[in-house]
């Protein structure tokens, strides 16, 4: 009778529960959020959920993105900003609706089958897929600037409907008028930085707005309503800017600033292509100075490809322009080596000559069977060896080239393949740090007793599937601090499949509610 009675318990609190929309990706500076019925705002941190109603506001430095969970469309939320993000599900498909008092916010928004909409004090813009910028100031009114997809624009002043089309910038006005602006898109190299309000740009080519680069001069005038994407420009970075231009002076007002640097990398194509893109492993940054690093190059239309195929496991030199919405290099140059030879295998005998004997062989890369592997492996002394000791016992990736006479692998580089737990979560997030139980190593060769159940979350950890609290199962990717035992994450993987189910139903007086019943 007793567990009857708990389980009912569990499913009335679910009928309760306010529907949890969206997922915080990042936080930084000033950002907090409350309720639509409490009373107190709260710091907001990555990880945190969002739920229906909730308000968000960021300070003078403060900057949130937040990800939709049906469709993971985004919301970048700028400093100075307020919005109230509200949603509700109808077969797990989330009308959204967001409301922007004042500031700045773009939007990336997938193909959307409900509702999209985006309010102001002035205007409603209905989304059916798109990406846009949304500035708002509820005395002067707003600016729409439109990147991609369709947007229909209403003036809730004076009901005007405008059509805005990708690459334009529109100003809906609080006296009810709707003005399309007369906008370019360019792109150049910064040849100055900002001084007085202007910099000089360098190599200008325009891509889009009727106009000859010939007719623009290479000034342009940054305002106080400029948005920026990316770091301050400053000489040498690459611009894309969309603005207005005077036609007198041939200089451009700029409204939307996209900086992106230069930077070089190097790595291993991790798979084939899909589409124009391929994932990219073993990164390290030759040129640039790079916080994240990429996990996709994006091949142009003016990419140069020097070598080989870009082919599974090929070792490439990738230059371009790093995107730091989506983490992909857009490559300008790239330079195709013959791929290496790599293994995984298990270390049985290490000799003071410089010399490893493996077992277990498995080739990753490089068109040989294994068979045909000696399983000796000679260390040389420009060897890099990215673990702390090779030991008996350890299992390795190595990468070299193949002597053909005698099967051995002149190694290039040594290093320990990355492991992969199964495990719950035993306590919530505190100081980026948080604990785990019943753990089981998917992958990699670890002895899960010598672990001390600590996970800790880097600033570039990336975090699927919603958010890290007691109970939940997740699979943590990463490495050992060996003096600590600490596992240092990252990606964490949360299992929600695990925790819940939830049913779309109705209660007696015909209202949807979603009906989750918990496994504790």
């Amino acid at each position: 009778m007793m567990r009857k009675l708990l389980f009912l318990v569990t499913v009335t609190s679910g009928l309760l529960a306010v529907d949890r929309i969206a997922l915080t990706m990042k936080t930084s500076g000033q950002v907090s959020h409350k309720g639509e019925q409490v009373p107190d705002f709260q710091t907001l941190r990555r990880g945190s959920s969002l739920f229906d109603g909730d308000f968000v506001v960021t300070g003078d430095d403060g900057l949130a993105i937040a990800l939709f969970l049906d469709d993971k469309s985004q919301l970048k939320i700028r400093q100075n900003t307020e919005t109230r993000i509200a949603g509700s599900r109808t077969e797990g498909v989330i009308s959204k609706r967001v409301e922007l008092s004042y500031g700045t916010l773009k939007a990336t928004v997938k193909e959307q089958t409900q509702q999209f909409t985006i309010t102001t004090p002035t205007s409603v813009a209905s989304i059916k897929g798109t990406e846009l910028w949304v500035l708002t100031d509820p005395d002067s009114g707003d600016i729409i600037i439109s990147l991609e997809g369709a947007i229909e624009l209403t003036n809730l002043i004076s009901g005007s409907v405008h059509s805005v089309v990708p690459g334009t910038v529109v100003e809906s006005n609080a006296d009810g008028k709707i003005e399309v602006l007369a906008t370019v898109k360019v792109r150049g190299e910064a040849s100055s930085g900002i001084s007085a309000g202007r910099f000089t740009l360098s190599g200008i080519s325009v891509l889009g707005g009727g106009v000859s680069a010939q007719d623009l001069s290479d000034t342009v005038e940054v305002t106080g309503g400029t948005v920026f994407e990316g770091t301050d420009v400053k000489a040498g970075a690459v611009i894309t800017l969309t603005g207005i231009l005077d036609e007198q002076t041939g200089n451009v007002e700029a409204t939307l600033i996209e900086v992106s640097e230069r930077v070089t990398i190097r790595g291993i194509v991790s798979s084939t292509f899909t589409g124009n893109r391929f994932p990219i492993s073993d990164v390290t940054v030759v040129e640039g100075d790079r916080e994240t690093l990429p996990a996709e190059v994006k091949i142009t239309e003016g990419t140069v490809i020097e070598g080989d195929d870009i082919i599974y496991g090929a070792e490439v030199t990738v230059v371009g322009i790093f995107n730091r919405e989506t983490e992909v290099l857009e490559a300008t140059q790239m330079i195709v080596v013959i791929p290496k030879l790599r293994i995984t295998g298990l270390i049985t005998a290490v000799s003071e000559e410089g010399l490893v004997e493996l077992s277990e062989i498995e080739v990753k890369v490089g068109e040989i069977e294994a068979s045909a592997l000696s399983g000796r492996v000679i260390v040389t002394g420009s060897t890099v060896i990215e673990v702390d000791e090779l030991t008996v016992g350890l299992k390795v990736t190595v990468v070299g080239t193949l002597d053909e006479e005698t099967g051995d692998i002149v190694a290039e580089r040594i290093r320990l393949p990355q492991v992969v737990l199964l495990a719950t979560v035993n306590s919530p997030v505190v100081n980026e740090q948080f604990e785990i139980t019943d753990i089981t190593v998917q992958e990699g060769d670890l002895d899960p007793s010598t672990l001390s159940g600590i996970v800790k979350l880097g600033p570039d950890t990336e975090i699927e599937g919603g958010e890290i609290t007691t109970g939940l199962r997740v699979t943590v990717t990463g490495s050992v601090e060996k003096e600590t035992g600490a596992f240092l994450a990252t990606a964490v993987m949360v299992i929600v499949a695990e925790r819940e189910l939830i049913f779309d139903m109705e209660d007696n007086h015909g209202r949807r509610k979603e009906l989750i019943i918990k496994f504790q």
